[in-house]
């Protein structure tokens, strides 16, 4: 006869609490142990990496390969991964490098080179609410890290299928932006009007560290402010034409323009402008 059997329920039933109480107990020392586990592994990491030739090497040295490691990758940097910012494409590789251990992480964060190198494209565009403080967020991020080096961006927004919340992400994003205004060097503009405006209104200029301008000639008025632009293409549509467009054109700065217009007439009052 099995010993359990002639046990009392009571008896029975202590020995079911001290059975799971055990079953507790050891379940709590098995997740305790699986938590550690990472941290041993990453502790064990900077050791052999102490020892690696590749730990040995200097700082400045270490830069600048990673410096190349980047410049290899994609130079354009969409910020998004599902919607109207895309994937990021060239921050990828910088973001992986910084997930090898802490010291190079620590190089990475603290390197504006780093993230500076990258064309950011800022697409303004609706996405749903729970993914908008995400996406802004590391927007945010990724502006501030460059600073304080001159960047490259693109902000668009004429191809892009309007919502009811359009105007709001669209304004949100804008503000994460146009903080870095005055390091922009060169910048990409296909915007709206209400857009314009709204960027008008958050940063009338100047735009110091400008250099290169590629833009609708309807925007042009906003970056009239920018004492070292010498690269300008300007895309005209003639049914957009405004006067004041015409008359704030920066033709004394600029030693290099590429004009996009198919209507003759408009591109001649466009450089009659110059004269």
């Amino acid at each position: 006869m099995d010993d359990h059997e002639s046990l009392s329920k009571a008896d029975v039933m202590k020995m079911i609490t001290a059975a799971e109480a055990n079953i507790h107990h050891l379940t709590s020392q098995i997740d305790e142990f699986i938590l550690q586990r990472p941290k041993e592994r990453s502790n064990l990491g900077r050791l052999w990496f102490t020892i690696l030739p590749v730990g040995k090497l200097p700082t400045e040295l270490l830069l600048e390969i990673f410096l190349l490691a980047i410049q290899s990758n994609s130079t354009r940097t969409v910020v998004d991964d599902s919607g109207p910012y895309g994937p990021p494409a060239s921050v990828r590789q910088t973001l992986v490098l910084s997930q090898v251990c802490f010291s190079w992480r620590k190089i990475v964060i603290g390197s504006p080179k780093l993230w500076a190198g990258a064309f950011v494209d800022v697409r303004l565009g609706a996405l749903p609410e729970l993914l908008r403080e995400k996406h802004i967020v590391r927007l945010k991020t990724l502006l501030e890290r460059s600073h304080p080096l001159p960047i490259s961006l693109s902000i668009t927004s004429d191809y892009l299928p309007r919502s009811a919340s359009f105007g709001d992400v669209a304004t949100a994003v804008l503000e994460a932006v146009v903080l870095t205004a005055s390091r922009w060097k060169d910048l990409t503009v296909r915007v709206d009007r209400s857009s314009l405006d709204d960027l008008i209104h958050m940063y009338p200029g100047p735009f110091a560290a400008l250099e290169t301008l590629d833009v609708h000639l309807n925007c042009l008025r906003v970056f009239y402010d920018s004492p070292r632009l010498r690269r300008l293409k300007l895309v005209a549509k003639d049914d957009d034409l405004w006067p004041e467009d015409v008359a704030c054109m920066p033709f004394a700065r600029p030693t290099h323009l590429n004009l996009v217009e198919s209507n003759p007439t408009t591109c001649h009052r466009i450089l009659l402008s110059s004269s």
